[in-house]
């Protein structure tokens, strides 16, 4: 045990054992009796004094006590404050500082890649490297501009700066005097590089790190602004609000699917319906799938919007004797949970199943045909027909398609929205329909807007027409003639 950790303790105890011992060998204790009995003046003067000693002693020792644990208190606030590892103030005296003064401004200075030094010399040699490094960089600061350097997180340091200086030549010249110099280390000569950020829009931190990011993504540039970026940003701030938006759907069971007609050139009558999302909002309107399907896709939430609306679909259309279509993606098709789930449903409703076809999306992107033939051939099982979208943007594989042997091919929006101005697209989109024909594969033009398009696509001997000039899409309630 460290007694030294109770020397106030055990010195009060010794003194105090020390009180009671005399108290008694004294015969104090009678006199005090006496004194409360017959109230005798000769020892009331001892009995005063001795209980306002002890007083005055626990007094001196509570005093002590709390100015050890004031002076404890600061150390443990500075330690608090103190980067370990290189000795400058760290992150919290940084944000402290932020939080207790006037507007400044924000410099964020990061060591570019420095994770391969942590690779290459292992962490605890890359601990003394950046222990030189901060050094160094402290040193260039202090020199040139007399500001405090701090260390924010790991590799990255932090300035504040007071309104009315030049940030991006600041930046510049910090920039400039720590790369002129080469570090040794380990008989190494390292050339050490720099990205700078800086913000003066609140919270500073924050934004100067959000910068930070951009910069490190950023190939040409190594010192950048906030201010410079807040375009990107605010898409960003778009992205998230989205993002909840989508969340929000899938937990409300707001995502709901509308229906495009498909129209037969030739009888110009509905052919069948084109399943479409849609996000329902509070206050009706609905949200096109523009705005929330590559996001959903970057935050792995696609496959529940997926399963959401094709069982929608099948509950609406099991209603009805139209057909219909369902998009699917590669993704989907690559997903086992959403494959067991479709499988399932079209094993459940097996004369619904023979109505469906399903159009693929993303040919472009897709990383194994094998796995896109071994899916025609398992939904051809159900009576189920398939149909590739967007077909001739890009680059379209049309050996593949021969392999697939795929029931509509759906001509890109592209193809047809240019055919009043582009001879060239009407020689390809001939040529796409002469190569349909020829392996009995029956043609979709999507995008018809106007009746000169219409006139133009029935003209190009294309099967079938989808566009605003004939319906727009639209809930199943609102599409009397189908509901039976």
């Amino acid at each position: 045990m460290n007694y030294k950790k109770y020397v106030d303790e055990l010195l009060l105890f010794v003194f105090i054992s020390s009180f009671f011992i005399y108290f008694i060998f004294t015969q104090s204790h009678e006199l005090l009796l006496n004194f409360v009995i017959e109230y005798e003046s000769h020892g009331s003067k001892i009995l005063i004094f001795l209980p306002i000693l002890l007083a005055f002693v626990c007094i001196v020792y509570a005093l002590k006590k709390y100015f050890d644990l004031a002076k404890n208190n600061k150390l443990l606030l500075t330690a608090y404050m103190i980067d370990n590892l290189t000795g400058l103030n760290n992150r919290e005296a940084f944000l402290h500082r932020l939080k207790n003064s006037e507007k400044h401004s924000v410099i964020l200075l990061n060591i570019i890649d420095f994770k391969s030094i942590n690779k290459t010399f292992g962490f605890r040699e890359a601990d003394v490297l950046l222990i030189k490094v901060a050094k160094k960089l402290e040193r260039v600061v202090k020199k040139i501009s007399g500001l405090k350097l701090y260390r924010v997180f790991g590799d990255e340091f932090g300035l504040m700066c007071e309104p009315g200086i030049n940030l991006k030549e600041l930046s510049q010249n910090i920039r400039n005097s720590f790369e002129d110099e080469c570090l040794f280390f380990q008989e190494n000569a390292l050339h050490l590089s720099l990205n700078i950020t800086y913000s003066q829009t609140s919270p500073e931190l924050l934004t100067a790190s959000i910068a930070m990011q951009e910069c490190k993504e950023n190939l040409e540039k190594y010192i950048l602004s906030f201010e410079s970026i807040s375009d990107h940003v605010k898409e960003n701030s778009n992205n998230l609000e989205m993002l909840k938006v989508i969340k929000d759907a899938i937990s409300n069971n707001t995502i709901i699917p509308v229906y495009h007609s498909i129209v037969n050139n030739k009888t110009q009558e509905v052919f069948k319906y084109e399943t479409l999302a849609r996000i329902r909002k509070k206050n009706k309107e609905l949200i096109s799938p523009f705005y929330f399907i590559e996001l959903s896709k970057k935050f792995k939430l696609y496959p529940e919007i997926t399963k959401s609306i094709i069982q929608k679909a099948f509950n609406d259309f099991s209603r009805t004797s139209f057909n219909f279509s369902v998009n699917f993606s590669y993704i989907d098709i690559h997903n086992p949970e959403i494959l067991s789930f479709f499988y399932s449903l079209l094993e459940n409703n097996k004369e619904t199943a023979k109505r469906l076809t399903i159009e693929i999306l993303e040919t472009e992107n897709i990383g194994s045909y094998e796995e896109l033939l071994s899916f025609r051939e398992r939904i051809k099982e159900y009576g189920c027909k398939l149909a590739i979208d967007d077909f001739g943007s890009g680059y379209s594989n049309w050996v593949y398609i021969l392999k697939l042997q795929p029931d509509y091919i759906k001509l890109d929006g592209s193809l047809i929205e240019n055919l009043l101005d582009s001879n060239n697209n009407k020689a390809l989109v001939k040529t796409i329909v002469r190569f349909a024909k020829e392996n009995n594969i029956k043609t979709i033009a999507e995008f018809v807007s106007s009746k000169e398009l219409a006139e133009i696509v029935i003209e190009l001997g294309i099967d079938f027409s989808q566009g605003y000039f004939y319906s727009t899409p639209q809930e199943l309630n609102k599409l009397e003639h189908v509901i039976k």
